[in-house]
């Protein structure tokens, strides 16, 4: 096996692992609904408000360890996904306070986690920690406001 033949293999490698982990953010965007909610909520900036970055959650059944970015504003809930771009798969999202219809705050054990219910959205998004909290705050804020 010459150089040539061995850099090829090489660089097809790497265009193939590329390839599998597109797929598989790709899929998991689609499962987890995450594609759904973009198809309604897509975020034409970076949202604005108190931002946390490397939090973990879940969309329905599909975790997001240390790899979520959430805002926390007047304007709503705004998430994305800290992957390279996530290949696209999973564009930064802006929940309108208006489209949600409930938060709240659930403990398993030592876990406390926020619940968030979307309008027209039959998963749950759940976020971890300070994100959660922020969250269940800002609904406790404006449900107070009425």
């Amino acid at each position: 096996m010459n150089t040539f033949e061995l850099m090829l293999i090489i660089v097809a490698g790497l265009v193939v692992m590329v390839a599998f982990w597109a797929g598989v953010l790709w899929l998991l965007a689609l499962l987890s609904g995450w594609r759904a909610l973009a198809r309604r909520f897509a975020a034409e900036r970076e949202p604005d408000g108190d931002y946390y970055g490397m939090a973990g959650g879940s969309f329905g059944w599909v975790h997001f360890n240390g790899v979520l970015r959430v805002w926390v504003g007047d304007r709503g809930i705004g998430l994305g996904c800290m992957m390279p771009a996530a290949f696209g798969a999973m564009e930064p999202l802006l929940l309108p306070w208006r489209a949600i219809e409930s938060v709240e705050e659930r403990q398993l054990l030592f876990w406390r986690k926020v619940h968030i219910h979307v309008a027209d959205h039959g998963r749950v998004i759940q976020l971890r920690g300070a994100p959660g909290q922020a969250v269940l705050r800002a609904w406790n804020k404006r449900q107070k406001r009425g």
